[in-house]
């Protein structure tokens, strides 16, 4: 598992919406940069946030891992937000795991460490079940297996992404 950042997949909503929803303790400033793939799944420079609509999906990729692995603390925090009345999906590449939302509420989460499975809530998705998983277990194929499962977003290496500077407030 060689990738180390997060996404979060929130349908129907804007990258305002998302940008929103981030804790103020940051403030987001967009900048007139628009990145590539290989830089928004990278971790290179840190302290920065990707955005893109596509397929009536908004994405953030967080590639720190600040906001993402932490969205059921943002909600419990601040209130569901956009996420209310739409369907989100939270994955975190460094952990191997996902969380699926409906309406704000958890239906599925499960982690990884190597083969063994460290978190497990809700039924599997009918993906879960095709996905062949190499010898060391699940990795990011079978992340961007989920993803495109879920949201038919597929990893495009030359979608552009917004970039934006993430500044103390």
């Amino acid at each position: 598992m060689g990738w180390h950042t997060s996404a979060l997949f929130v349908r129907d909503r804007s990258i305002d919406d998302v940008v929103g929803f981030l804790p103020d303790t940051f403030a987001y400033e967009p900048t007139s940069e628009r990145a590539g793939g290989d830089w928004a799944w990278g971790s290179d420079p840190g302290e920065r946030l990707y955005f893109a609509e596509r397929g009536g999906w908004a994405q953030l990729w967080d590639p720190d891992c600040l906001f993402v692995p932490r969205l059921e603390s943002l909600i419990a925090t601040d209130g569901p937000g956009p996420l209310r009345e739409t369907q989100a999906l939270a994955v975190t590449f460094s952990d191997v795991a996902f969380s699926l939302y409906d309406d704000a509420e958890l239906v599925r989460h499960v982690a990884f460490h190597g083969w063994e499975t460290v978190a497990d809530h809700g039924p599997p998705l009918p993906v879960e079940g095709r996905i062949a998983l190499p010898s060391w277990g699940p990795d990011e194929g079978f992340l961007w297996s989920v993803i495109e499962e879920v949201t038919g977003v597929e990893g495009d290496f030359d979608q552009l992404f917004e970039v934006y500077d993430v500044v103390m407030a």
